[in-house]
C-alpha cells in the first residue's frame, strides 16, 4: 500500500521527495568546499521528518567525508551522536547500500572517537567485506570511494599491506564508474591517488615516483586546484626525506599558493610541513613558531584528539631532527595518552627510540638502558609493522638502526626496514650496517660486496683488486692518482701509469653492482664513505676518540676492546709489495702509540684492569708489548701494579 505522502504527491502530480541516497550523491558530486555544510542542512530535514534511515545515511556520509577530505572536522561529536542514536533505533535491513553505509558510519565513528582496535575491528572487517560487492553504477562507486577513507586507516593500523593493495586495486577497477563530469567525482578519485601516494611515501619508496606521477597527471588532466595542495605536500615531504632544503622551500610556497582559508586542516598541514623543513635547517626559532601555529589551527579545525595526534607527532619529529631526543621522547609519551590505541603503542615505541638516542648521545655509558629502550621501541614498531619508523627524520632513523644492528636487537626487522626506506648511515656506523661494500684490511684482505651480473670474486683479476686494496689502505683521505700510479706501476712513466690506472679503475668499478663505490675527484682516489665501510676508516675515526685521564675504567677498557676488534694484525697481511708493507708499518705504528697512551693513562689513573686488558690485546695481535711497558712513566713503575703487569706478560709469553 502506498504511503499517505505518496498518495498526496500523486494526487497533486508531484514527485516524491528524493531518497537520502540521491541527496547524498548530489551533495558529494558538488563543490567539495560545500559538502559538510550541505550535509548538515540535509540531516536537519531528515531529523524534522523523523527519517532514521536518512539520518544514519547522511551522518555516515559526513563522517567518512571528513576522513577522505581532511579539510575540517567541524561538529564531529554531533555527527557521531546523530549516527549512533539513529542507528541504534533503525531496524536491520537487507538493502546492500544501507548496510554498506552503516558499516562506513560505525567505522568512521570509531576512528574519530579513537576506539580501541578490538572495538573497531568488527565494523572495519564488515566494511571491507561489503565493499567487495559488485559496483552497479556511479552511486555505488562514490560510496566505495568514500568508504575507502574509513577503511584505509584501519588497514594501516592493523598492519595489512595486502588489504591495502587490494583496496587500491578495487578503487582502480571502479574509478571509471565515478561521475567524472562533476567536481566531487573528480575530487574523490584524486583524493585517493593522493592518499595512496602518501601511504607509499612511508612504506614503499620504490613505487612512490609512479604514484606521484599518476597524481600529477590527474591534476593536469582535471585542473583540480584542491588536489594541488596534496601534491605540493607530497613534494615537501619527499624533499625533507631527501634533505633537499631548496626543493622543500619551493614546495612550501606551492602549498601556500593554493591553501584555502575555509579548510583549516590545510593550515595545520602547512605548518606541520614548515616545522619539518625548519628542523632540517636546524632553525629552532622558526620551527617552534610553526608548531605553535599548527596547534592553534588544530583547535580551529575542531580536530578529534585521535586524529590530532597524527599531526602532533610533527612536534616530536622536529625535536628529533634538532637532536633534542629527550624532549621529543617526552612529547611522544604525552601524545600517546590521547592517541588511538594502535597509534599510542607506536608513539610509545617512538618515545623509547628517542630515549635510546638520548642515552647514546650522552656517551653510551649506560648500555643496559640503551638496549632496553631499543628493545621496547623496535618491538613496538615491528608489531605494528611500522617499517618506515622515524622516516621523516633520517638522522634519527639512521642512528636507531645503527645502534640496533650493533647491539643485535631486532636485526631482521631493521634490515628489512632499511630496504624499504633506506637512509645514509651515521658517521659512526660500524660493520653491522648493510653497506654496499665492506672491506677488511687488517690481518689480510676481505671484501664483501654485491658483484655485477656475470662478475665474481674468482673472475676479478689482480690489478683491479690491488687498486682497491691500495685505496682502502689509505683510509678516509684516500690518495692522489699520481701516488697510486707510482705505487702500482713504478716501471711506467707518469702518463703511461696514469692511463693504466684509469683503465684499471674502470675495470674495478665494473666488477660491482653499485656504481658509486670508488670515487675519483680532483686528482684524488677514495672510497665513498656513505656506501663503503672499511676497518681502516673505522680505526682512524676510533683513534680520534681516546678517553682522557678522567675517563672511568669501563670506558677505557671499551676503547681498547674496539681498537683491537678493528686491528687484527698488519694491514694487508700477505700482500708482498712495498706499498702494502708501508701501509702495514704506518698503522702498526699508530696502533702501538694508541695502546701505549691507553696503558699510560690506565697506570696514571690506577686502573689496573684496563692496563692488563691493554697488554693482553696488544700481545695477542703482535705488538711489541715490552715497548709499551717501557714507555710507562718511571714514576709509575714503582707501583705494585707495574710488577703485576710484568708477571701478567710472562704468563702470556709462556703460553
Amino acid at each position: 500500500m502506498a504511503s499517505a505522502a505518496s498518495r498526496i504527491a500523486t494526487g497533486l502530480h508531484l514527485a516524491p521527495p528524493p531518497s537520502w541516497k540521491l541527496v547524498a550523491h548530489d551533495i558529494l558530486c558538488g563543490d567539495p568546499l560545500n559538502v559538510l555544510d550541505r550535509l548538515d542542512a540535509a540531516v536537519q530535514v531528515a531529523v524534522d521528518a523523523h527519517n532514521l534511515e536518512a539520518q544514519v545515511g547522511l551522518a555516515a556520509t559526513a563522517m567518512t567525508w571528513m576522513l577522505v577530505d581532511w579539510a575540517r572536522f567541524t561538529g564531529w561529536r554531533d555527527w557521531i551522536a546523530r549516527f549512533e542514536d539513529a542507528d541504534a533505533t533503525l531496524a536491520p535491513s537487507d538493502e546492500a547500500a544501507l548496510n554498506l553505509t552503516r558499516a562506513m558510519g560505525a567505522t568512521a565513528a570509531a576512528l574519530l572517537r579513537g576506539d580501541s582496535n578490538d572495538a573497531l575491528r568488527p565494523h572495519a572487517e564488515r566494511l571491507e567485506l561489503l565493499m567487495a560487492a559488485p559496483c552497479d553504477g556511479p552511486q555505488k562507486a562514490v560510496q566505495c570511494y568514500l568508504a575507502a577513507g574509513a577503511l584505509l586507516p584501519w588497514l594501516q593500523m592493523s598492519g595489512n599491506p595486502a588489504g591495502l593493495q587490494a583496496l587500491n586495486a578495487r578503487l582502480a577497477e571502479i574509478h571509471t564508474a565515478l561521475p567524472a563530469t562533476t567536481p566531487g567525482g573528480v575530487y574523490l578519485r584524486g583524493a585517493w591517488l593522493a592518499v595512496w601516494a602518501q601511504y607509499l611515501h612511508y612504506t614503499d619508496r620504490l613505487r612512490l615516483p609512479e604514484a606521484r606521477r599518476a597524481l600529477d597527471e590527474y591534476i593536469v588532466q582535471t585542473a583540480s586546484i584542491r588536489l594541488k595542495f596534496r601534491s605540493a605536500r607530497l613534494a615537501v615531504e619527499h624533499s625533507v626525506h631527501a634533505q633537499n632544503v631548496d626543493a622543500a622551500d619551493r614546495s612550501l610556497r606551492d602549498m601556500l599558493d593554493v591553501l584555502h582559508g575555509q579548510r583549516p586542516m590545510e593550515q595545520v598541514i602547512y605548518n606541520m610541513c614548515a616545522a619539518s623543513v625548519a628542523g632540517m635547517r636546524k632553525d629552532a626559532e622558526s620551527g617552534a613558531l610553526y608548531l605553535e601555529h599548527m596547534t592553534r589551527d588544530l583547535a580551529a579545525a575542531d580536530c578529534p584528539p585521535s586524529v590530532a595526534t597524527n599531526y602532533l607527532q610533527s612536534a616530536w619529529r622536529y625535536y628529533f631532527a634538532m637532536g633534542a631526543y629527550e624532549k621529543g621522547a617526552e612529547l611522544c609519551e604525552q601524545h600517546a595518552q590521547q592517541a588511538h590505541t594502535q597509534h599510542a603503542a607506536t608513539m610509545r615505541g617512538m618515545g623509547a627510540l628517542g630515549r635510546a638516542l638520548h642515552v647514546h648521545q650522552a656517551g653510551d655509558a649506560d648500555r643496559k638502558r640503551l638496549r632496553e629502550y631499543l628493545h621496547t621501541g623496535l618491538a613496538a614498531v615491528r608489531v605494528n609493522k611500522a617499517f618506515s619508523y622515524l622516516g621523516t627524520v633520517p638522522e634519527a632513523r639512521a642512528g636507531v638502526s645503527a645502534l640496533a644492528l650493533r647491539e643485535g636487537i631486532e636485526t631482521e626487522f631493521v634490515l628489512a626496514a632499511l630496504k624499504i626506506v633506506p637512509v645514509p648511515p651515521p658517521a659512526w656506523a660500524d660493520e653491522h650496517w648493510p653497506w654496499a661494500m665492506s672491506l677488511r684490511c687488517f690481518g689480510g684482505f676481505r671484501n664483501v660486496a654485491k658483484f655485477a651480473e656475470g662478475q665474481s670474486a674468482s673472475k676479478a683479476s689482480s690489478r683491479p683488486l690491488n687498486l682497491l686494496m691500495l685505496i682502502a689502505a689509505h683510509g678516509a683521505q684516500g690518495l692522489t692518482v699520481a701516488s697510486a700510479s707510482d705505487a702500482l706501476w713504478p716501471e711506467l712513466d707518469a702518463d703511461q701509469a696514469e692511463n693504466t690506472l684509469s683503465m684499471t679503475l674502470l675495470r674495478l668499478r665494473r666488477l660491482y653492482a653499485e656504481a658509486d663505490l670508488i670515487q675519483r675527484n680532483a686528482g684524488w682516489l677514495h672510497l665513498n664513505s656513505s656506501r663503503v665501510w672499511t676497518d681502516v676508516m673505522a680505526l682512524e675515526a676510533h683513534l680520534d676518540g681516546m678517553p682522557d685521564i678522567d675517563a672511568p675504567e669501563p670506558q677505557r677498557t671499551k676503547f681498547v676492546t674496539r681498537l683491537f676488534d678493528l686491528y687484527h694484525g698488519d694491514c694487508l697481511l700477505g700482500v708482498d709489495d712495498d706499498w702494502a708493507h708501508a701501509r702495514a708499518a704506518h698503522y702498526r705504528g699508530r696502533v702501538t702509540l694508541a695502546a701505549q697512551r691507553a696503558l699510560q693513562l690506565s697506570m696514571q689513573a690506577n686502573q689496573y684492569a684496563a692496563a692488563e686488558h691493554t697488554i693482553t690485546c696488544a700481545f695477542e695481535w703482535g705488538l711489541d708489548v715490552t715497548r709499551l711497558l717501557n714507555a710507562v712513566h718511571p714514576g709509575h713503575r714503582a707501583k705494585s701494579d707495574w710488577m703485576r703487569l710484568q708477571q701478567h706478560l710472562k704468563l702470556l709469553e709462556s703460553g
